[in-house]
């Protein structure tokens, strides 16, 4: 076999990373658990993880927190545990949990936000929730990356808000919100909501479940995908278009497209939008 000098730089090179040994990452993870009783809302807020609530017969409010750090050196590793902090408060039926650190901005208008900085890029801090409420505990619960929100078995009013994750609500009651950006959103309620309702994403679906004798009223929206439904329907006139802003003597109007049809008798108002998905309304 013939060797040339490239082929024996090459060898070398490879002999090379062979032998230097990969850069060690250093993990580190802990659980804490919390309960609370008199609870009337729960608030979580975190920027990495799942949030997980299942609704129990129990008096609790009975909180898992799982906290895994990831960091590329051990000074990485001091560096996060002195950065992301978990706070925890309960007064006046409110119980709180809010994880922060430098991702953490005022983003106007009082409302703490979160922003990216590369510099945390050099570990990765992530809290998993896992908890179980009383039903009728209101739900205030909001993430970003890594994980989604599910939530199962309750009864409280909800807001839900994620960004790059799904949310799915299995056997709820209550009414509320629930937003995402990138992710489905797919909900089945045990009891119709009384109160209007929102469920909006940008890319996924929304697959939302009544019982039988379901009445409201719908507003759906989609760009590129179909609205599906089981119950029967009938047409509601278009919403008018809005006054987005004047061009000299003239008004600039807009539509917003959705569209809008009644179920039964009518009732609370639901909202349905998506960008990129369908919206099917199951009968279940």
């Amino acid at each position: 076999m013939r060797t040339t000098t490239s082929s024996v730089a090459l060898l070398a090179l490879c002999a090379a990373m062979a032998s230097t040994p990969a850069r060690a990452e250093v993990t580190d993870s802990e659980t804490k658990r919390h309960a609370f009783t008199g609870v009337k809302e729960l608030d979580v807020d975190t920027v990495f993880g799942e949030i997980k609530v299942e609704g129990y017969s129990g008096s609790e409010v009975q909180v898992e927190v799982v906290k895994t750090i990831r960091a590329e050196n051990q000074a990485a590793m001091d560096r996060a545990k002195k950065d992301i902090k978990l706070d925890v408060t309960n007064a006046d039926g409110l119980a709180k949990f809010y994880v922060d650190g430098p991702f953490r901005c005022n983003c106007g208008n009082n409302n703490q936000g979160w922003r990216w900085n590369d510099d945390d890029r050099r570990y990765k801090v992530r809290y998993d929730f896992h908890i179980k409420i009383p039903k009728g505990v209101n739900l205030d619960l909001r993430t970003v990356n890594d994980a989604g929100i599910s939530v199962k078995g309750t009864s409280g009013n909800f807001a839900l808000r994620s960004v790059n994750s799904g949310i799915e609500m299995t056997d709820v009651e209550g009414s509320g919100s629930v937003r995402t950006v990138n992710g489905p959103i797919k909900a089945t309620f045990t009891k119709n909501p009384g109160s209007d309702c929102e469920f909006h994403t940008v890319n996924g679906k929304v697959d939302i479940g009544f019982r039988p004798g379901f009445s409201a009223d719908l507003r759906m929206k989609t760009m590129h995908g179909n609205f599906l439904t089981d119950f029967e329907v009938t047409g509601m006139p278009a919403d008018p278009p809005e006054v987005s802003g004047a061009q000299g003597t003239k008004f600039v109007y807009r539509s917003n497209r959705f569209t809008r049809v009644r179920v039964g008798s009518g009732g609370p108002q639901m909202r349905f939008e998506t960008l990129n998905g369908d919206v099917l309304i199951r009968k279940q």
